[in-house]
């Protein structure tokens, strides 16, 4: 055999184990650097997603109010840092809030859509506030009309 042969050659024999070692730590090092941003970011979403529900929630309770003839009650409970409502078939739909996020404050503790979708009692305010390391970082603000139209305005704290 020839002595270009790199069946032969001794650099050709691969990665030492100091080389090795060192590619395994800086990858470990990145993974370790970002197991904490990827739990903030899974935070946050789940944050946006019940901010998200709430909507949706508002728009269905309302729906339910017109095409049942009824009134239709969304409740908000502080103490429990949830909200609820009835659905068309008669299951109560409950959401709790996820960690890191809270309901800062209500104009009433429920909204009662009535059978021409209008708020009882007039305009309605529930404030939601997304937490990391206890400072406040985000608020979604939803208002709903005397008509009954929903709008939400989001804030990011710098």
């Amino acid at each position: 055999m020839s002595r270009l042969d790199p069946r032969t050659d001794d650099r050709s024999r691969g990665f030492s184990f100091p080389e090795t070692l060192l590619v395994v730590s800086v990858i470990g090092l990145a993974v370790a650097a970002s197991v904490p941003l990827i739990n903030e970011q899974v935070r946050s979403a789940r944050v946006r997603a019940i901010a998200d529900e709430f909507a949706l929630s508002l728009r269905a309770v309302r729906m339910i109010a017109v095409s049942t003839r009824q009134d239709s009650v969304l409740a908000v409970d502080l103490a429990q840092n949830c909200f609820e409502y009835t659905d068309l078939g008669g299951k109560t739909r409950r959401f709790p809030l996820p960690i890191g996020a809270r309901i800062a404050s209500t104009t009433d503790a429920s909204i009662t859509f009535r059978p021409n979708g209008s708020v009882l009692g007039g305009t309605q305010s529930v404030v939601f506030e997304a937490l990391r390391r206890e400072v406040l970082v985000e608020t979604w603000t939803f208002d709903v009309n005397t008509i009954g139209i929903p709008s939400v305005t989001h804030l990011t704290v710098p």
